[in-house]
């Protein structure tokens, strides 16, 4: 995943970065997410992400999920492989 900031109405980007999680890496960007083996999406439209009064930002993701063998696990026994999870964070600058 990555955030893209326009100063133009979203004509150019002044940045456009991956999101990465304190303390985490680019190839591992988030707990149990790593670039290449697990997905993290955003979800439709009905998951967009939200501001909240003091300044963070909210976003829902759903995440495919593994074993420990590296295969998809279905960890809710639904038909889709996906957990969900929400991103709270800040723009820093």
């Amino acid at each position: 995943m990555s955030y893209r900031v326009s100063l133009d109405g979203g004509h150019t980007n002044v940045v456009d970065e991956p999101v990465i999680g304190e303390g985490c890496t680019p190839r591992a960007p988030f707990d149990g997410v790593s670039v290449g083996r697990v997905a993290m999406i955003i979800g439709d439209m009905t998951t967009p992400p939200i501001s909240t009064r003091g300044g963070k930002i909210v976003v829902p993701v759903n995440l495919t999920v593994t074993d420990p063998d590296g295969r998809f696990a279905n960890l809710g026994k639904s038909s889709i492989y996906l957990v969900s999870a929400v991103l709270i964070g800040r723009v820093d600058g």
